[in-house]
């Protein structure tokens, strides 16, 4: 990293690059960037490209702190949002060439970009649907209808075990959910249900929370149904252990985010 003034150093589990404040942070894997833009930048980014630029998912998404998906970012998306935050962490305005501005954020762009293509990645599959993971953060188990995600190395204390299985076909999507959130404390009054895309096919997400302490843990469920199976992609807790709730994130939807079908008949 070389924007003028910057240094890099771990946070938590993140690199951390600040002057005077920290402006951006790069996920594990490389996959990700969190970069610190005003929530009317922000607002702005993702208007123009949600499929690049989304708020995180709590109360630092609110102040304007940004998720960059590199995958989906161009090289002029990276260096004007990392500009924008760059110039925030400085602890005063900067006299400084426009010329060297521009080498220094092309610097910074092409390190993260070369983050995000050495990211660890590998792929399963479980009848028509291929999924492609970040094996540095999760181990697959495979089994004969069925291929469990467990969470490992930092996120291990952030995310829930997820599992993706071929359910029944003739049974609905609701139905099925309810199954899976039996084998738990969940309070199915609480039952939320939206629509939901998981490799381009359009399918259901439900959640519901506990009847344990604080409510703690938050029960996932995906469905679809393609190619005449049904797939649900779930992250459940038969007790009251669990992170989903407090870790901000939705535990099924980096997993979701690498599943694609062979085909995409219901």
């Amino acid at each position: 990293m070389a924007l003028e003034g910057t240094s890099e150093a771990p946070h938590f589990d993140r690199a951390a690059f600040k002057v005077k404040r920290i402006y951006a942070t790069l996920a594990p894997g490389g996959k990700s960037a969190n970069l610190k833009l005003t929530p009317d930048e922000q607002a702005f980014k993702c208007m123009l490209a949600p499929e690049v630029f989304a708020p995180v998912p709590n109360a630092w998404g609110k102040q304007g702190w940004t998720t960059v998906t590199l995958a989906a970012a161009t090289a002029d998306d990276l260096r004007d949002a990392l500009q924008l935050a760059w110039a925030h962490a400085l602890p005063t305005k900067p006299k400084r060439p426009r010329a060297r501005m521009r080498l220094l954020a092309g610097l910074i762009v092409l390190a993260l970009l070369s983050a995000a293509a050495h990211a660890a990645e590998a792929t399963i599959s479980l009848g028509d649907a291929h999924v492609r993971y970040d094996d540095t953060r999760w181990r697959a188990l495979p089994s004969a209808d069925r291929v469990r995600f467990e969470p490992q190395g930092a996120i291990e204390r952030k995310l829930d075990p997820v599992e993706l299985h071929i359910a029944d076909h003739t049974a609905s999507c609701a139905d099925l959910a309810a199954a899976a959130f039996g084998i738990g404390l969940y309070d199915l009054n609480a039952f939320v249900s939206a629509p939901w895309t998981i490799g381009s096919v359009t399918g259901e997400h439900f959640a519901v929370r506990t009847r344990c302490r604080n409510a703690t843990p938050t029960g996932v469920v995906g469905c679809v149904k393609v190619a005449g199976r049904t797939y649900i992609l779930q992250a459940v807790q038969a007790g009251c252990t669990g992170h989903n709730l407090f870790s901000g994130i939705d535990p099924l939807t980096e997993i979701a985010g690498g599943i694609s079908f062979s085909s995409k008949k219901p």
